[in-house]
């Protein structure tokens, strides 16, 4: 597993900006993305000293990443979202994905274990997520779609009650963005778990 930090990151944004289009243009993001947006957004990460990127790598290319940067260093209107929270004490993971043929396979868990081991180790009181909202009824959900809620569960995350972000981005074979709820999942600093380590 490759760990990366701030500047680091800049050597992987165009090959991490592919992976994610590819990665979100499925269910239930549906995304329709371009490398110069990519580009610009995550120059964020490239920037802030305190992200994380990490990376699991095949013959393939990347098979699967997380990101991360502390909630203070994302869009301000996204940071609005979190009202009655102590920003400054938030880290907020950007996604966690698999490609598909590396899923089942406890991949997404040894990635998240592995960016809140580094977390925690750090001054934040809070991790945060957002997921899509796209309902239950959606006409693209595919009959045999299961939402990665028993691993934000596992890792000790709640899904909060009172706090939604808004994300505006153009669905697949659409002309516009739209704007998309978000639920925000929490996790205390309380609810560690060990950082995984790689098998020998």
């Amino acid at each position: 597993m490759l760990v990366l930090s701030g500047s680091e990151i800049e050597n992987y944004m165009d090959q991490l900006g592919k992976f994610r289009m590819d990665i979100f243009g499925e269910y239930p993001y549906l995304y329709d993305g371009s490398i110069q947006y990519e580009r610009t957004y995550l120059s964020r990460y490239s920037r802030n000293a305190e992200s994380l990127l990490l990376i699991l790598q095949d013959a393939l290319g990347i098979m699967g990443a997380c990101t991360g940067i502390p909630l203070k260093g994302e869009d301000r209107e996204f940071q609005k979202a979190f009202a009655g929270e102590n920003n400054d004490e938030i880290y907020y993971i950007g996604e966690v994905m698999l490609r598909a043929d590396s899923r089942g396979k406890k991949l997404g868990s040894s990635l998240m274990a592995t960016a809140l081991g580094l977390i925690d180790s750090r001054r934040f009181q809070k991790v945060c997520l957002c997921t899509v909202d796209r309902g239950l009824d959606h006409p693209q959900r595919p009959l045999s779609y299961l939402p990665p809620d028993y691993l934000w569960k596992k890792h000790g995350f709640e899904k909060s009650n009172n706090l939604m972000a808004y994300f505006d981005w153009k669905d697949v074979g659409e002309e516009v963005e739209t704007r998309k709820p978000m639920n925000i999942w929490l996790r205390e600093h309380s609810k560690k778990v060990e950082a995984w380590q790689p098998s020998r």
